[in-house]
């Protein structure tokens, strides 16, 4: 194998997906700080890539306040919405609906204050939410639904806001997260 196959390998979709976005992110591996699980499967970020069709960053753009996700991202949400939800929990998503809301870069500290006001709204007999969010947007980040701002900051994307359209038809995983708001 000469030097521009092994580069070629290395920049592989397999390879980019279980080893440059974790690191690009600070993504730890194994266990999250939440005691959920681990890092999702890479091959989701592959599903996604391979569904934008080469229209990545249209679909990664940043969306302001109610911005439609335009029909690109709606068709990506649409082929992997399955696979991603999987990954997104209640919480997950009341950050991404904090950010739709609010369609402007904010820190974790602010999305944090937000999202546990609505949290103890919606469940009022639930856990309390978590003092530190990080490992949550840098899922979200991962996965493509976000992205980082300025290194302290976070924005919802249009891949983001077509997700949260689909999920919010969802009365299987998120009910609550769309109960009282």
């Amino acid at each position: 194998m000469n030097s521009t196959d092994r580069q070629r390998a290395d920049w592989s979709c397999d390879n980019v997906a279980k080893d440059c976005f974790p690191a690009t992110l600070g993504f730890p591996r194994g266990k999250s700080n939440d005691g959920e699980g681990s890092m999702p499967d890479p091959m989701i970020i592959v599903a996604i890539v391979k569904a934008s069709g080469g229209l990545l960053q249209e679909v990664l753009k940043l969306a302001g306040r109610n911005s439609s996700p335009g029909e690109h991202a709606k068709k990506v949400v649409e082929k992997t919405y399955e696979n991603v939800a999987n990954e997104v929990t209640t919480n997950s998503l009341r950050v991404l609906l904090i950010l739709k809301e609010i369609g402007s870069n904010q820190s974790p500290g602010q999305i944090r204050g937000k999202v546990a006001t609505l949290a103890e709204r919606q469940e009022p007999d639930g856990d309390r939410y978590e003092d530190d969010l990080t490992y949550r947007l840098k899922l979200l980040s991962l996965l493509g639904l976000l992205q980082p701002v300025g290194g302290s900051e976070f924005a919802l994307t249009r891949l983001g806001v077509a997700f949260v359209d689909k999920a919010r038809n969802d009365n299987v995983r998120y009910q609550s997260a769309f109960r009282v708001q």
